[in-house]
């Protein structure tokens, strides 16, 4: 795997705009391991392709998720904090 650019993110998410999130899922899985074929990249599994999509998204932003949502039946706010570490399958060393 090699670094990716937040613009070169940006531009995979535009030029996958209005596909499902699963082909969005693909476009970045592509785009972060360039070397497999769109078949090898739809044989992984779930686990490892979620593995890699975390990757990303921890060169990109860092281990720390924050996420606030207003409820769409009571418009009360829910706030959700934690650590990308928290939701992996396998733990990792603070280097990953």
């Amino acid at each position: 795997m090699h670094g990716i650019a937040a613009i070169d993110v940006l531009s995979v998410w535009e030029q996958a705009y209005g596909l499902r999130l699963a082909a969005k899922g693909l476009a970045l899985l592509q785009l972060r391991l360039p070397e497999r074929t769109l078949e090898e990249l739809r044989a992984m599994t779930v686990g490892q392709r979620d593995e890699v999509l975390i990757g990303l998204r921890l060169q990109l932003f860092g281990r720390h998720i924050r996420s606030v949502v207003d409820c769409s039946a009571c418009g009360e706010k829910t706030e959700l904090s934690f650590c990308v570490d928290d939701i992996r399958s396998t733990p990792r060393s603070n280097n990953a």
